[in-house]
């Protein structure tokens, strides 16, 4: 049996979902052939693909999105397939699937899909009514299923991605990978749908050495982003991985991901094994220093103890290629402006040679994303109200009669605007702008190593010491990425084996 599957990201990126889902129906019996980057093909190569690759054997066709991405181009394809195979379902998945603004679909799947593709599948093949499989009944339009409810894939022994020579990926690459899914946390403010999970949930130490051998000794691919909700979760977790670099591989990865602050703080004895594992990425999400909103959301710890842990983990890293992000989000509950200021100038004056972000507080209340988070559910639960259109468009008008306020940047789509003691939606937009100003210069971000990696074509303690101030390799980084990207589909469209 065969099925194609078309990766969507608008990032110049291989979207991994795609990959994980031809791994695991490879290993039963099936034949599938991944489009990488296909957002950014012509539809003319799309259809010449499929011409070159359908066969009597072909059962579906599928799109992994990457949080909804999609193009009208992408639909244009899709009608096509409709019109050329009739017989055929297309299938889409992803997080969040149910906003994503695809047409000609048969078969929506949202979130992780491992279980959900054998159901859906068996039914395809077998040419029944689909009353076997689980749809989520709330849609009477389209055929959603709802993986996380009805057809959960966590925790699993392996998060293992496995590549093929026809998928021509390249040394520089950056690939994701996993090492547990779930959260044992439950933040308020968190829309990611696996939270409170107890216990070991991390894959094993076989299948995760098998997985950087193959991809070191296939590609000589040696760098990761860590798709972990949160990787420092347990103390455990991170020396069982770090065993598996120490004595079981003689090569060097690089791995960045999400750290919780407070748990690096709470646990230095983990500080020597993420130099052992190789995690010199860290992005923490830190969300305020402010102490009584931080309780408010799930987060306890003294500020000043963060603080201090911060840099003295950076200090511990000194001369490693540690490149790390600490994110805020503008008007929690509870936070006054004077006490974001003050991490302003704390920042200024302690973190300028690592990354600060910062990002006005959004209350997502759409229904079809994968989760909603507590706040999202119930903002008055945390002291928010919503302003009404009248307040909002009073307060908008006087917001753009201020110098340097951007008139046309600020939209709300499907949120909510918001408002509470301390601040409103208006007034977080603006020092969220004011932000990117402050820190305008800083070293490139975690989540941008592999552009700096692909640029240089040197090794990543240089590249991260080339981006240290300020240095932005967006533009290289796009035009030798869209050749690159064009040399994928050339390939792929000479290959028809």
């Amino acid at each position: 049996m065969h099925g194609l599957i078309f990766n969507v990201n608008i990032e110049l990126q291989r979207n991994p979902g795609g990959h994980r889902i031809a791994t695991i129906l490879r290993k039963n019996s099936w034949d599938i052939e991944v489009f990488d980057f296909a957002y950014h093909a012509k539809v003319d190569s799309l259809k010449e693909f499929v011409r070159q690759r359908y066969s009597p054997k072909t059962k579906f066709f599928a799109f992994g999105t990457f949080f909804s991405q999609w193009s009208e181009q992408l639909n244009s394809f899709t009608l096509w397939l409709k019109k050329q195979y009739p017989d055929i379902p297309i299938i889409i998945g992803g997080q969040s699937v149910n906003l994503t603004p695809a047409n000609n679909i048969d078969y929506w799947v949202d979130s992780y899909a491992e279980n959900a593709i054998f159901a859906l599948l068996r039914d395809i093949c077998n040419h029944s009514s689909s009353a076997a499989v689980k749809f989520d009944k709330s849609y009477k339009d389209k055929k959603v299923i709802h993986s996380i409810k009805d057809y959960p894939a966590f925790p699993l022994t392996s998060y293992a991605t496995q590549y093929q020579k026809r998928d021509y990926l390249q040394q520089h690459e950056w690939l994701m990978t996993e090492f547990g899914r779930g959260c044992k946390f439950k933040c308020s403010f968190c829309n990611y749908p696996i939270l409170g999970v107890k216990g070991d949930h991390t894959r094993t130490q076989d299948d995760f050495e098998r997985e950087l051998k193959r991809n070191h000794d296939d590609w000589g691919i040696t760098h990761y982003y860590v798709a972990d909700e949160t990787f420092n979760d347990s103390p455990e977790k991170i020396k069982k991985f770090a065993e598996v670099v120490d004595s079981r591989i003689d090569f060097s990865p690089y791995f960045a991901a999400f750290n919780r602050l407070d748990l690096l703080a709470a646990h230095p004895e983990t500080w020597d094994d993420f130099k052992t594992l190789g995690m010199y990425g860290h992005h923490f999400g830190v969300e305020t220093f402010h102490r009584p909103a931080a309780r408010n959301i799930g987060k306890g710890m003294h500020p000043d103890r963060l603080k201090q842990s911060l840099l003295n983990f950076r200090n511990h890293m000194s001369g490693r290629p540690f490149r790390a992000n600490t994110s805020f989000i503008i008007g929690l509950p509870k936070e006054p402006k004077q006490s974001f200021m003050q991490t302003v100038d704390w920042l200024k004056q302690n973190w300028t040679d690592q990354r600060a972000e910062a990002f006005y507080l959004a209350i997502d209340q759409r229904t079809a994303t994968t989760n909603l988070s507590d706040i999202s559910r119930d903002p008055k639960k945390y002291g928010i109200s919503e302003l009404s259109r009248k307040q909002f468009s009073k307060l908008y008008k006087q917001k753009i009669a201020e110098k340097n306020y951007p008139k046309s940047h600020f939209l709300i789509q499907d949120g909510y605007a918001w408002t509470h003691d301390q601040m409103n939606i208006l007034e977080a937009f603006e020092l969220d702008m004011q932000f990117k100003d402050w820190f305008d210069d800083q070293p490139l971000s975690m989540w941008c190593l592999d552009h700096a990696v692909f640029v240089e074509e040197k090794p990543i303690d240089q590249c991260v010491r080339l981006t240290e101030s300020g240095c932005s390799v967006d533009d290289e980084f796009i035009v030798k990425k869209n050749q690159f990207v064009q040399d994928y589909i050339h390939k792929k469209l000479s290959d028809h084996s």
